[in-house]
């Protein structure tokens, strides 16, 4: 296995530089702009983190390194992501946000058919980095299945709720369209896209957004180029 690493013990600058916990590891940056994840009970997670070395696209952050200690399974390695989590996200380029959207999509439906339901999909796992670009992280919480009859409704409505969360929170109350509410009860079912559901509740509320969203004269334009 040619990108296994194999040590005595962690070396000491793989655990300088702590940036932060999730529900099933600790994470540190480490050199080269990579960061070190350990696991708290990495025998359960070997197996998946080896799969997921074999997987590559641009939005999703997979493991790319195992990490061993005395022929023992502890973490692995990825691509550091520079940039801000979802939700603390203020400023959004909102063109490029839908393009992001819709290139996941197509990933997305290639992983359902290969067996993958993505079951870690939440804000705080979505990032917007220093380019604008959407990438997801904390890829290894997944379950491999053979039943993939309505794995990808599943994945979408997952991946939806966590991309369109913001909107769906101050909107969802007071649509004034019933196709809109019709839209949306479609998405909870995994069977509308998020980047045309997201596409639907902007010209909804263009008249609000061109208002109230961001008062700068490129930021009208670009809203009105979208919505017209």
């Amino acid at each position: 296995m040619n990108n296994r690493i194999d040590f005595d013990k962690i070396p000491e600058e793989y655990r300088k530089n702590y940036i932060g916990s999730g529900d099933n590891g600790n994470c540190y940056l480490i050199s080269n702009n990579e960061v070190f994840k350990t696991f708290f009970y990495p025998e359960i997670f070997e197996k998946r983190v080896i799969e997921l070395t074999k997987m590559n696209n641009p939005y999703f952050i997979f493991p790319k390194k195992i990490v061993y200690v005395k022929n023992k399974f502890v973490g692995y390695i990825m691509d550091y992501v520079d940039g801000v989590t979802l939700d603390k996200m203020k400023n959004i380029d909102i063109f490029k946000y839908i393009e992001d959207i819709k290139n996941i999509e197509y990933y997305i439906a290639v992983l359902s058919r290969r067996g993958y339901f993505l079951m870690d999909f939440k804000n705080a796992n979505i990032m917007i980095d220093k380019n604008n670009n959407i990438k997801i992280i904390d890829t290894d919480y997944f379950l491999k299945t053979d039943n993939t009859d309505k794995l990808y409704n599943t994945n979408i409505h997952d991946f939806a709720f966590a991309i369109l969360r913001p909107f769906v929170n101050i909107y969802r109350d007071s649509f004034k369209s019933r196709e809109l509410e019709y839209k949306r009860r479609l998405l909870i079912d995994g069977k509308y896209l998020p980047s045309k559901f997201l596409i639907d509740i902007l010209k909804e509320y263009r008249l609000i957004l061109l208002n109230e969203v961001n008062n700068t004269s490129d930021m009208k334009e670009s809203m009105r180029l979208l919505l017209k």
